[in-house]
């Protein structure tokens, strides 16, 4: 049977160098391959990303019309905790095992939620698939994710964004008609926060001034380096970071940020694009 066996390989013309070519052949093209899958998945998640804040945006346009150009508030701090006030969503998001980071009730349902009528209980929509973190004790308890990758604008509609850092440059609007520096098309309202930053469900601008910027919450970088904001006129757009945002890590324990100096330039970006009284 060897014997046999040698003869057809040799009859055949199929060699072990010829094997050994064809496996390295194999080799290269993966190793081609993969970038470009790679490329696709980044681009898909973008894709998604971009769908999800769009749809945010056309609920939170038909909450404005429906309430007399008020928009849907956005809260820090112990106020996001249930109760009476009207937020977007609600919900304190961690690394611990609470229940507020896998109750989405909190982003669907009426009774939390101020733009859950308008999204028809879609709870995908507040997460970007890139965002795929969970820390070590909520994998031994079997979560697949936290319910939310996203934070709203604490200077656009209601809430409580004067009780925390705030700049005395920036104008909380509260209504549509409040918009005068930048124009609502210059106005972030979603955007995806960093895992090891996202909390509640507000998200502050930077303080300070240009060139000397600091900031408590942290924009995420899931997008080759980019985060999916959307704006106050609805539309959204991927915005790559140029400075050290791009690269931040992930722990899913506590937030390791470079120096605030190393990101100066996002961080401008992020004062231009909330509203200011000048």
């Amino acid at each position: 049977m060897v014997r046999n066996l040698r003869n057809h390989v040799a009859n055949s013309g199929f060699t072990r160098v010829d094997l050994l070519v064809a496996i390295s052949m194999l080799g290269v093209l993966a190793m081609l391959t993969m970038p470009l899958l790679g490329s696709n998945q980044t681009e898909t998640s973008s894709t998604i990303c971009l769908a999800n804040k769009r749809q945010l945006m056309r609920a939170f346009a038909a909450y404005t019309t429906d309430n007399e150009e008020r928009m849907p508030g956005a809260y820090h701090g112990g106020d996001t905790n249930p109760n009476s006030a009207e937020r977007w969503v609600e919900g304190w998001l961690d690394w611990n095992t609470g229940s507020a980071n896998t109750n989405t009730l909190y982003l669907t349902s009426a009774r939390y939620a101020q733009l859950a009528p308008y999204v028809k209980s879609n709870r995908f929509i507040f997460k970007c698939p890139s965002d795929i973190y969970l820390s070590a004790q909520q994998k031994r308890i079997g979560w697949r994710e936290r319910v939310r990758s996203y934070s709203g604008n604490l200077a656009v509609g209601e809430g409580n964004a004067e009780s925390g850092p705030w700049n005395a440059q920036y104008a909380h609007v509260k209504k549509t008609t409040d918009f005068n520096i930048p124009a609502p098309s210059e106005v972030y309202v979603f955007l995806d926060e960093h895992p090891d930053s996202l909390n509640d469900p507000g998200f502050f601008s930077p303080v300070g001034g240009p060139g000397a910027f600091s900031m408590v919450d942290v924009p995420a970088s899931f997008h080759d380096g980019g985060n999916v904001l959307s704006f106050a006129d609805g539309s959204v757009a991927l915005h790559r970071w140029k400075s050290a945002l791009r690269t931040t890590k992930v722990t899913t324990t506590s937030l390791a940020l470079p120096p605030s100096s190393s990101m100066q330039t996002d961080l401008l970006y992020l004062y231009q694009h909330t509203p200011r009284l000048h």
